[in-house]
This record gives C-alpha cells, sequence and structure tokens, in this order.
C-alpha cells in the first residue's frame, strides 16, 4: 500500500509565486503579439491563482488578448469575470474603458471571426441515415481474412471527408491541460476555468466541471495521470457512470460482444445512445491477455487509497473490485491497440512489422509490405523539377491551398505511386489539416492587416514587427511574402530610407507579389529611384535617419591593440579584487570608455522580428526569414549562410527559453570550429590559464584573430557555483540525435564524448558567470486605446565579451552600459580618478533592490559576497532616499523630436551628477542616472522607432 502511494506523483499546490511567474511571463508575449502564447500562461497562472486577486488580474489579462484578436464575446466574458473575482480598484479604470470599447465594436458589428474549422471540415457524400457523422457509401463487411472491416460503396478522391467522429471515452494528456478542456477536450479558444483545487485542470464551461466532478477527484492531485494509472481506471469508472451500475456494465459488456456501430440508429441522443457505444466499445478488438500479479496489487492499492465514497455512493462498486481489475486491463488493452502505427514512408518494413507484431499480434502483408515499398528518401523521382518545401506554419487561406492542389496532384499522379512525388504530398496534407483545424490567433494575413493598421496609425516600427512577423509565418515564395515585402517598401519610402525601400521592392519582385498591384509597385519603385537621384547620395544617408554612432564614440584615444576601448583602461591583478580595469587618466561622467560586441551570444526568441539572429543588428528591421522556423531572421545571406550550422539545433525548437542545452551546445560547436578540432580546443583551454585580451593585438581580422578572441574568452574565471547536471550519457544521448549526424561527420567527434563534456561544462561556466544581457527599452502602441507604453527592462539576448567579462561589480557602480544596435556601450556615470577601478552592475543597482536582495542573487550565481561601499553602507532603495535640492529630474516621454532632447537631457544629466557627485547618493542623482539610461536608450535606435503617433 505505502510502495503504491509513493508512485503516485502529486502536483503542484496552489502558488501566488508560480501564479504571478506565468502571469508576467504572458505580458512579455502578449507585448510581441504572441497571443496564443500569452493566453496558455495566462491559463497556466489561472491554475495557479492562490486568491481570487490573482484570478481577477489573469482574466484581465485575458480580456486584452481577446480585444486584440476582435474576439469580443470573450473579452466581456473575462472583464466580468475578473470584476467578479475583485479586480482592484486602482486598475478599474482601464478595464472598464476596454470594456466600453469591446461593447461599442459589438455594437457596430465590426468583428472579424476566425475561420471556423468546422466550416472546412464537412462530410463530402451524403451522410449515412442511421450514422449522421459517416458517409453512406462506407459500410461494415466481414470475411476470414480481415475479420470486420470497412469498405466503400462508391469511387472516393483523395481529399473526401467521409468521416467526423467525437471519441467516447477519453483522457487529455498532461501537455494540453492549459489549452483544453478536462472533460470534452475542447479549446473553446483559450477561454477556460480552472480546478480550484489542483492546478492543471481546466474546463470550457461549468457544465463541463460540473460532469467531470465525480470522476475528476481520482485525479485531481496527480501530476501525471498516465503514469500512475489512472487514465484506463477513469475510463471504466465513466462506463460504470453511463451504464448505472458495475452490473448493469456487466449486462452491456456480454450483450455488445458482436455488435457493431452499424446495428445502432445513432440519430437521437437519448439514455440508450450511451448504452450502445458501451456495447460498441466492447465488441472492439484487443489484444488479448490477462493481467500481471504486479498490475493487479498495484491497480487494488489505488482502488483502498483512492477517496471512492461519493463514487460508491452513487453507482454502488463496492465489492466489485476483481470486476473493474479486469475491465481497466481490458479497457486500457482497447485503447492503446485501436491505434495503428508507422507508415512505410517513415520506417522500414522490419520495423514496421515488429511494431505492430509486437502491439497488434499480426504479421502485416499489405502491399507495401509485400512490395517492401522503400522509404521516402529512397523512393523514385519521375518528376526532376518537384520542389518539396519542407513543413512551415502557414495561414488558413494558404493551408487550404496546399491541401486542395496536394490532393490534386495525388489525384493525377496516383500511378506513379509510391513516388517521391506522391508522398510529398501525402506529408504536405498531413501538416496542412492540423493548420486548418486549428484556431490560429496569429493568422499571417491578419498579421499584415495589423501591421497596415500600425502605419496608418503612424507606428512605423511596430508595423515592421508586424510586417516582420507576416514574413516569419508566410510560406517561403508565396503570395502573403511579396506582400509583407510590398508593405516593408512603403514604410522605408515614408522614412526616406531609400536604399531600405528598393531593396525590399526587389524582395516582393522575387516572390509572388500579384500582377493587378504591380504596378503601384512600379511606381514607387520610380518615385524612389528618382529621390536618390535628386539628393546626394551621403546627405541623404543620414536625413531623417540619424545613426547612432554619431553620438556613440569613444571619448578618449583608442588602445593601440584593442581599438574598441580607450587607451587609458589597464589591467591589474591583486588579491582582493583578482584581475580589473582601472584608468590612467580622471575620468568624467559622460565619457564612453568601451564600445564591444559579443563573442559567444544567445538571442531570445520573444524579440525574435526585430534583430538578425546571428550578427544581432537591427538593419533597420529590412530582415529576412528562415524557410524552416517561425522565429528567426537575419540582416543577409551572408549571416544566414553563417549561422547555418548552428542554427541547425534550435530551428524548429519553439521556445529557446527551454532549450538552454542546445544554445549552449551551439557555442560548444562554435568553439570547435574556430579551433579546428576538438583536442585543439582542449590545448586551447591549457594556453589560456594566464591569458587576455590585453595579449593580443585586435587591430586586424587576421586568420589569428577569432582564435585569439576564444583564447581570452576561455581564460575568463568562473563562479564555484555549478548548476549544471548533465551526466557523460545525458550528453551522448543528445549528441546521438539526427541534427548532430553533420556535426559527427565534420569532425569525427562520436567517440570523443567524455572530453566533449568535459569542455561543455566548462564553456557552460564561463558563459553563465561572464555573460552580460543586453536589453533595451521598447515602445509599444495600443491601437485600441491609443497608448504608448514603454517596457524599459526589454531583454533580447545576451553573450560573452573578452574585455567587458573584465569588470567587477558594484552595486553602486560608476559605469554604465546600453546597447546600441548589436553592442555594448560602456559609459561613466560617476567621476573616477586616476588609478581607481571600474566597476559595472552585475545585478540590479542599489536603488531598485535591497540589500539582502542583491546579495542573495550575486551569491547564487557569482558565489560572492559583496562588499561595494553601497552593500557596506545599505543604501537604501529609490523609494526611501531623501533630497537635497527639492528636485527631480524626470525621465523624459518619446517624442518627434526624441533624438535632440535625448542628447540635451545626457548632457544635462551628466554635468548635474558631475557638479553634485558630493550628495550622492540622494534622489536627484538617482533620477539623473534614470533619466540617462533612458534617453541613451533613445539615441541608440533608429529615427522611425522614435516618431510621434497621429
Amino acid at each position: 500500500m505505502a510502495e503504491v502511494a509513493e508512485s503516485i506523483q502529486m502536483s503542484e499546490l496552489k502558488s501566488k509565486e508560480l501564479a504571478e511567474k506565468y502571469r508576467n511571463e504572458g505580458n512579455i508575449h502578449f507585448r510581441v503579439k504572441d497571443f496564443y502564447g500569452a493566453l496558455v500562461l495566462y491559463n497556466k497562472s489561472l491554475c495557479h491563482a492562490q486568491n481570487m486577486e490573482q484570478l481577477s488580474l489573469a482574466y484581465a489579462n485575458r480580456s486584452a488578448v481577446y480585444i486584440e484578436v476582435k474576439m469580443f464575446d470573450e473579452c466581456v466574458e473575462n472583464i466580468r469575470l475578473a470584476k467578479e473575482n475583485g479586480y482592484p480598484m486602482n486598475k478599474v479604470i482601464k478595464l472598464n474603458e476596454r470594456e466600453k470599447n469591446c461593447k461599442n465594436l459589438i455594437n457596430q458589428t465590426l468583428r472579424i471571426l476566425a475561420d471556423d474549422p468546422l466550416s472546412f471540415f464537412k462530410l463530402s457524400l451524403t451522410a449515412n441515415e442511421k450514422i449522421p457523422y459517416v458517409v453512406n457509401c462506407l459500410k461494415c463487411k466481414f470475411d476470414d481474412k480481415y475479420g470486420r472491416h470497412v469498405i466503400t460503396t462508391e469511387d472516393l478522391k483523395p481529399g473526401d471527408i467521409i468521416l467526423i467522429e467525437e471519441p467516447f471515452l477519453k483522457k487529455l494528456d498532461d501537455m494540453n491541460c492549459y489549452t483544453r478542456c478536462a472533460n470534452c477536450l475542447k479549446t473553446n479558444k483559450l477561454n477556460l476555468i480552472a480546478c480550484e483545487i489542483c492546478s492543471t485542470t481546466m474546463y470550457c464551461s461549468s457544465k463541463c466541471q460540473k460532469n467531470d466532478e465525480l470522476l475528476h477527484f481520482l485525479q485531481c492531485h496527480l501530476q501525471t495521470i498516465e503514469r500512475s494509472g489512472i487514465a484506463p481506471l477513469k475510463m471504466v469508472l465513466q462506463a460504470v457512470q453511463i451504464a448505472g451500475s458495475a452490473e448493469k456494465l456487466k449486462e452491456l459488456l456480454k450483450v455488445g460482444a458482436s455488435q457493431t456501430v452499424f446495428d445502432f440508429d445513432w440519430r437521437r441522443q437519448d439514455l440508450s445512445h450511451g448504452e450502445n457505444l458501451l456495447k460498441v466499445f466492447a465488441s472492439m478488438n484487443h489484444v488479448d491477455t490477462s493481467p500481471s500479479k504486479e498490475e493487479v496489487e498495484v491497480l487494488k492499492g489505488l482502488l483502498e487509497c483512492l477517496q471512492f465514497q461519493r463514487f460508491n455512493e452513487r453507482w454502488k462498486i463496492d465489492g466489485e473490485h476483481e470486476f473493474i481489475n479486469k475491465q481497466v486491463h481490458e479497457f486500457s488493452s482497447i485503447y492503446n491497440t485501436n491505434s495503428y502505427g508507422p507508415e512505410f514512408s517513415t520506417d522500414s518494413r522490419e520495423e514496421r512489422q515488429s511494431y505492430l507484431k509486437q502491439h497488434y499480434r499480426f504479421n502485416c502483408d499489405c502491399e507495401a509490405c509485400f512490395k517492401n515499398f522503400p522509404q521516402m528518401e529512397n523512393l523514385i523521382r519521375f518528376d526532376p523539377n518537384f520542389i518539396f518545401s519542407k513543413p512551415h506554419p502557414m495561414s488558413v487561406k494558404v493551408a487550404k491551398n496546399e491541401f486542395k492542389k496536394s490532393c490534386n496532384y495525388i489525384a493525377q499522379f496516383v500511378k506513379n505511386h509510391p513516388s517521391f512525388e506522391t508522398v510529398a504530398m501525402m506529408c504536405s496534407i498531413e501538416y496542412s489539416l492540423p493548420q486548418i483545424a486549428k484556431l490560429s490567433f496569429d493568422d499571417k494575413d491578419e498579421l499584415r492587416q495589423q501591421g497596415n493598421n500600425h502605419y496608418k496609425a503612424g507606428d512605423l516600427y511596430g508595423s515592421l514587427i508586424l510586417y516582420n512577423k507576416s514574413i516569419c509565418y508566410a510560406l517561403p515564395g508565396s503570395e502573403e511574402i511579396s506582400l509583407a515585402f510590398g508593405n516593408r517598401s512603403v514604410v522605408y519610402m515614408k522614412t526616406e530610407n531609400y536604399e531600405k525601400c528598393l531593396e525590399n521592392i526587389y524582395l516582393a519582385r522575387q516572390t509572388k507579389y500579384p500582377i493587378k498591384k504591380l504596378i503601384k509597385l512600379e511606381e514607387r519603385e520610380k518615385v524612389c529611384k528618382a529621390k536618390m537621384n535628386e539628393i546626394n547620395h551621403d546627405l541623404f544617408a543620414n536625413k531623417g535617419n540619424e545613426d547612432p554612432w554619431n553620438f556613440f564614440k569613444l571619448s578618449h584615444p583608442p588602445n593601440d591593440k584593442i581599438p574598441f576601448i580607450v587607451d587609458c583602461l589597464k589591467l591589474k591583478e591583486n588579491e582582493k579584487f583578482g584581475r580589473h580595469i582601472v584608468t590612467s587618466l580622471d575620468l568624467h561622467p559622460g565619457d564612453i570608455v568601451a564600445i564591444e560586441e559579443p563573442f559567444f551570444k544567445h538571442f531570445d526568441n520573444v524579440e525574435c522580428y526585430n534583430r538578425c539572429h546571428h550578427c544581432m543588428k537591427t538593419n533597420k528591421l529590412s530582415l529576412i526569414a528562415c524557410e524552416n522556423c517561425i522565429s528567426t531572421m537575419y540582416c543577409s545571406n551572408v549571416c544566414k549562410m553563417e549561422a547555418k550550422l548552428h542554427h541547425t539545433f534550435t530551428c524548429n525548437i519553439k521556445n529557446l527559453s527551454s532549450a538552454n542545452a542546445f544554445l549552449l551546445i551551439e557555442i560548444l560547436i562554435r568553439a570547435i570550429e574556430i579551433a579546428g578540432s576538438v583536442e585543439m580546443l582542449e590545448e586551447m583551454f591549457v594556453k589560456s590559464a594566464k591569458k587576455t585580451i590585453f595579449d593580443f593585438d585586435l587591430c586586424s581580422h587576421k586568420s589569428d584573430y577569432l582564435k585569439n578572441l576564444l583564447i581570452a574568452i576561455l581564460s575568463l574565471s568562473t563562479s564555484i557555483c555549478d548548476s549544471n547536471t548533465m551526466t557523460e550519457n545525458q550528453f551522448k544521448a543528445l549528441f546521438s540525435m539526427p541534427i548532430f549526424d553533420s556535426i559527427n561527420k565534420q569532425w569525427n567527434i562520436r567517440n570523443e564524448h567524455k572530453t566533449l563534456l568535459k569542455i561543455f561544462l566548462k564553456l557552460a561556466k564561463i558563459y553563465t558567470s561572464n555573460s552580460y544581457a543586453m536589453k533595451e527599452h521598447v515602445r509599444s502602441y495600443n491601437i485600441e486605446l491609443n497608448m504608448i507604453r514603454w517596457n524599459y527592462d526589454a531583454k533580447f539576448g545576451g553573450g560573452v565579451f573578452p574585455f567587458a567579462s573584465l569588470f567587477n561589480h558594484s552595486c553602486d557602480p560608476n559605469v554604465m552600459r546600453v546597447c546600441v544596435d548589436n553592442k555594448l556601450v560602456f559609459i561613466v556615470q560617476k567621476p573616477v580618478l586616476s588609478g581607481q577601478q571600474l566597476f559595472v552592475a552585475y545585478r540590479g543597482e542599489f536603488y531598485f533592490k535591497s540589500r539582502k536582495e542583491r546579495q542573495d542573487s550575486l551569491f547564487l550565481t557569482y558565489a560572492f559576497k559583496c562588499d561595494c561601499e553601497a552593500c557596506v553602507c545599505d543604501y537604501p532603495t529609490k523609494e526611501h532616499l531623501k533630497g537635497v535640492q527639492n528636485k527631480t529630474i524626470e525621465i523624459p516621454n518619446c517624442s518627434a523630436t526624441a533624438s535632440k532632447s535625448a542628447t540635451q537631457n545626457v548632457i544635462k544629466c551628466f554635468n548635474f551628477i558631475k557638479d553634485n557627485i558630493n550628495d550622492h547618493p540622494c534622489i536627484e542623482t538617482v533620477s539623473a542616472l534614470n533619466c540617462i539610461e533612458h534617453s541613451l536608450h533613445q539615441l541608440s535606435k533608429v529615427s522611425f522607432d522614435l516618431m510621434g503617433i497621429k
């Protein structure tokens, strides 16, 4: 008993921290228009919410998504739920405005409804009179070879829909618990309500929750249903519930031994409906085996330890444990043996037959097995011009066209089957159908239309983000992608980026740009070329489009060997600080002392539509998409080719934040590529022991340039904390994946797993201990509310910097950093005298977090206790700082003249700090630092990102 109870894995309890975490993550996805991802995370927040306020906040967040995707009824419903759960009074004004806007839109009948999948998925022929979800031409036959089987009495074409059936007894896998109803399995547009007790169950309605009430208690506290054996048990108890009692179920199972679905009339949903389904269910073929003693004991323990009182009271199953046990085994067997296995195109005959024999107890003698059809890669090609695109996310419209085209192709060339072309078209059908069936919050054409709306409102930067997202979601070479390129050219024309305009006109022409719209594109091209001829090229390049690097320049002569740092910076080493950076000259607030690009870098997929995945440059948002995934863009074909080898590992991983191992593997492969081999990389680790970036001449990009930078990286110190617990077997399994075949072949590393793991763990520690987050201040525009919002902590990636990693930490640093395009710029923020050390903040500065929060965070990641002046003197956080001059410096708002005003703010605030440094820390100096940070981020952006909204 105890062993059985211990085998049941308990679910997480409701958690305030997790509810808040998931809601914040949902907000991040919402800001970048990933509405589906946002809803899933808000649902997780609802499931983990501990109190009514947390529920209300998550419901309100969901309402924001639904108004964005024009699902107004769902928006109003979630606003109601938010208010019923005590939505905070200080936020209710915004919620009321949203409700008012939503009701106005409903009254004006401005709804844009998503495509209803059921409008496409309809029976292609006349329905059966008694079985309305089956076409009439399907009949049940019986013979000695096949037993009971289904035939057609009419010719059927590829694409004909012949059956649309709902499952009778069902279970929901844990991975879908936040996207589907646990009772009926519907998505309900993700508008679900949470179980009040557990954190892994949601329902589409109170009715479904009520219907599942008695059965759900069996799994309410279980994290993984299948491993505990509850799924088949729940099916049996559901059958008892339908039958009315265990005794009645016994009778129905006996009666139904030889009956099929064709023996009943299914047009009426009366009491006999469920009983008839049970009879059919009992007649299904399954592997005839008996439960093992171990299985009997496990189920007996479950029946004794679970709370069956309520179920017993109603359905009288007490004393029927032996019957229940037998049915659990048979129901499980039926469930597992009525969904067949692989097809010839993916698995060899031996693999298929072994699988079928193991699970279904028969040797397959179908035509594919009898003739031993080859797998897809070995099939004959009949058409040398046939191009097969890898599965790619697509809009409903494109998916329908792909489906129709593929079906027509198969019908025309079925005589060639099996061929590479017919199987490829079957793959296309298999992929396009779920795209049609799925409710999409990210329809590609809708994304482009949203971009048009932002353009009309004057939000040019926001429109480009949406056009880029549309490009990523569209099928390569499609009309949708050409239209998005055409839309981008309009934005670049308006912002006088004529080269980018022509570039996008060219890209639109290279794809399927509609002929009827070509005249307008050609007119734009003519105007663009005329403007370029009118204006001096050097002058026009900067007109209305200031280059940030005109401002961000080194303030002193550069180092002779390291051209991206000023010459007065020197490397020192002592017992307390280890290696650190000092200055040989007095430095003043505003001095730029280093401008460095990361050597190893990572990219966060939540900001994947405004930067190159390889070099991290924005390229004024004129980016091209990866053909195989929806979260990667490049600034040029050069970057695309250079990233090809490394991007393989993360190409189809939707959520990069859950794939850290793959990101670190990318770094490992990059290091091997630079070193030349695993052996040479090992040698570099030895050589790097006492080397730093100051030991190399980096003024010319010679063949050893990257190797020298790699050696400098390998020499960086690491914390003693080691959170990476990957074992050799796990690492070996990782490298045995098919995506690593080309790597294994190129460097012959199949037998180097032990050495590779050692290097991998060292690189992981170096990266974790020395990487800087790369952040920016991001502005988003809400069209419905006509409101601009700023995110002052938008991380888009990070990296390791050979020089900047030598800076030590202080909670009150004298150097700040700002990301400009793909580089970090380090700027002095407080006076630094000759001989003094330069410090940056690894984590938040003292005015953001308390001493305890800062020190706990630093120790966890870097394994040291900070003893900077801010910690020793326990500087107060910003809200507790005192003022000394009775005035503060506010963070400036974005405006059409942001570049000019930002420059003025930076100069004014740096001068203020220089003149009042003796009063630091005070509210005035800290406000000035906040003002500087935001202004610098404004200066780092392309000009159209800061243009005003109409």
